[in-house]
């Protein structure tokens, strides 16, 4: 293990009998811990550095302090050594969750080869403790944001570094790029959590390892997420037509904003994977082959202005069975032969298998970080498959 890894980091927890704290991203309950920042370091580091690595979708209106909401988003950087703070804030609440943890912005933070830990932001605090006591060295460090857009927006203003430390040049970025498009399944919506039975919190909702992340490691792939839990092409969880779609919420580099808009040639992807339409088909009213393949066959429009070569790749399953299933199959069927008579042959569609009580339920039915595994093979695959890698 490169260096010793802070496993505790400071916060208030009001009128509660535990706080919040950095701890394997696989822990249980968090123990208490004392209030305060993290001791402050001597040497500050800018946010727009150019030896700070982004990826995802950045607003950098002001290149001083980043902002980004949507999961995945990441910060990435090399160090040369000693302790290390990330300045930030963020907008989630931080107080206590009736569930577990607090309503935190939470982040995995990876240090070299150590084992993932789990780090909460929210708007009380500005300096995280993100590594301790790291020997002379060369020590990747990311901070990778787990959960999903509405838990919070954060907002870097820079790093703090021991006196001697440097930045050194970030990681190398993977040649392959993938974007997904998807709702809760793709944002890994309580996969941690123990069973069904528990609703979704922001402690257990852990995107590092959803199929979308897990089958971009696998691939060697940058990717960026573009999901939020409930969305639909034609209707969203419970009904919602018309308005606050995924085709809507797509163009924004912050999906909190209205007026935010995404400048889609600051990165282009390979492959496109869009796993939606559970949502569409989640009320007793289902839609029509007709409402759900205009709204589909719009995003992909979309898509398809803004990443002419890409290939994309229509996913459902997972949390769709019988006749709903057998219904939304052949509505993407349909609707991938039409692209390939209309000239575009770089259509295709993989299905995820239903989850299975063996492989764990998370919150509230939702695929288990075992499914999520499982899921990530099969994507995996079908990627290969189409584009040689």
């Amino acid at each position: 293990m490169p260096g010793k890894m802070l496993i505790r980091w400071f916060v208030l927890c009001v009128g509660c009998g535990f706080g919040a704290a950095l701890l394997p991203a696989n822990a249980g309950e968090e123990q208490a811990a004392p209030e305060g920042d993290s001791p402050a370091l001597p040497v500050a580091v800018p946010a727009n550095d150019p030896k700070l690595q982004y990826t995802g979708r950045w607003e950098l209106a002001n290149p001083a302090a980043p902002e980004a909401e949507w999961p995945a988003s990441e910060l990435a950087f090399t160090v040369s050594g000693g302790s290390v703070n990330l300045v930030a804030e963020d907008r989630a609440q931080g107080t206590p969750n009736p569930i577990r943890g607090i309503w935190a912005d939470y982040f995995t933070v990876l240090v070299g080869d150590a084992e993932p830990v789990r780090l909460g932001l929210h708007r009380q605090r500005k300096v995280y403790r993100l590594a301790e006591n790291l020997p002379q060295g060369k020590h990747v460090i990311r901070v990778y944001k787990r959960c999903e857009s509405h838990t919070g927006r954060i907002k870097v203003l820079g790093l703090q570094l021991e006196q001697g430390a440097r930045l050194l040049d970030p990681p190398a970025r993977p040649r392959r790029r993938i974007e997904f498009i998807g709702d809760s399944i793709t944002c890994a919506y309580g996969n941690e959590a123990p069973d069904k039975s528990e609703h979704s919190c922001p402690y257990t909702e852990n995107n590092y390892l959803s199929y979308a992340a897990v089958a971009a490691r696998a691939l060697q792939a940058e990717h960026h997420c573009i999901a939020w839990s409930g969305m639909g092409v034609f209707q969203n969880y419970g009904g919602k037509r018309g308005v606050d779609l995924m085709p809507d919420y797509y163009l924004r580099t912050l999906p909190t904003d209205t007026s935010s808009r995404w400048e889609f040639k600051r990165w282009t992807p390979d492959a496109v994977v869009i796993n939606l339409g559970t949502n569409d088909f989640s009320p007793k009213e289902s839609p029509t082959r007709e409402e759900f393949n205009t709204g589909y066959a719009g995003l992909v429009k979309t898509v398809r202005a803004n990443y002419p070569d890409a290939t994309i790749v229509c996913a459902v399953g997972c949390m769709m069975g019988g006749a709903k299933l057998e219904t939304i199959r052949g509505y993407l069927a349909a609707l991938i032969e039409e692209h390939a008579k209309a000239g575009d042959a770089k259509l295709h569609y993989v299905e995820f298998e239903p989850q299975k009580q063996e492989d764990g339920i998370g919150a509230d039915w939702h695929p288990s970080v075992k499914t999520h595994a499982k899921m990530a093979t099969v994507l995996t695959a079908k990627l290969k498959e189409l584009m040689g890698w």
